[in-house]
């Protein structure tokens, strides 16, 4: 038995059956942080695994948490993927090694700037891994860098050793941001679409 997602809102519980997608990817978490998230968009099913990660995960509110090497790990679905939160303590995050590093077998890795892009055979993105806020204990706000090493992606944070909450995002590439009409819409010459602006009922949107 699996951690899945459910049909309620961004909790994470213990599924029966089938859980949803969230915009086109599904994730199922297991019971030991020690084994793999599994992942699955498309045709595309991957297993990614934390390394540092041990013991039985447990329901804190809307997440399933793990214990790990220095710290925690809050796995939770959001409506446009998967979030997992790291808390970890002083002393880690120094700049001199990853704070977290995570194994994936099943797809090739590439690095996309500040992203990383978990790629089927065919060399499309599938699953795009951020890591758009980290903070310190103090409160501010902190760089987290993703760096992609063989069928690894390590995450790098300097707090100066203070501790550090840092929240890595797994998406599906072609999932749209919102609901939209009234938008621009362009061919690319390698025959992608780009969707740019438009409207949420009566909210411009100014995203793309």
């Amino acid at each position: 038995g699996d951690w899945s997602s459910d049909v309620c809102s961004s909790d994470l519980a213990l599924g029966a059956g089938e859980a949803p997608h969230i915009r086109g990817l599904h994730a199922t978490l297991p019971r030991a942080g020690e084994e793999a998230v599994h992942f699955e968009v498309g045709e595309v099913a991957v297993n990614v695994r934390e390394v540092g990660a041990a013991g039985d995960g447990e329901l804190a509110g809307a997440a399933v948490a793990y214990p790990r090497t220095g710290g925690t790990s809050y796995w939770t679905a959001t409506g446009d993927g998967y979030e997992e939160w790291l808390h970890l303590g002083e002393g880690v995050a120094t700049g001199r090694a990853p704070v977290a590093t995570w194994e994936v077998e099943g797809a090739a890795l590439q690095q996309a700037g500040a992203t990383v892009e978990i790629v089927d055979d065919d060399g499309e993105a599938q699953i795009r891994v951020s890591a758009p806020e980290a903070f310190a204990a103090s409160g501010r706000a902190v760089v987290a860098r993703l760096a992609v090493r063989g069928s690894t992606i390590e995450l790098w944070v300097d707090a100066g050793g203070e501790a550090v909450l840092v929240d890595p995002a797994w998406t599906a590439t072609g999932a749209m941001i919102a609901v939209r009409g009234f938008h621009t819409q362009t061919t690319l010459q390698n025959g992608k679409v780009l969707v740019t602006g438009g409207y949420t009922g009566a909210a411009a949107l100014a995203s793309a």
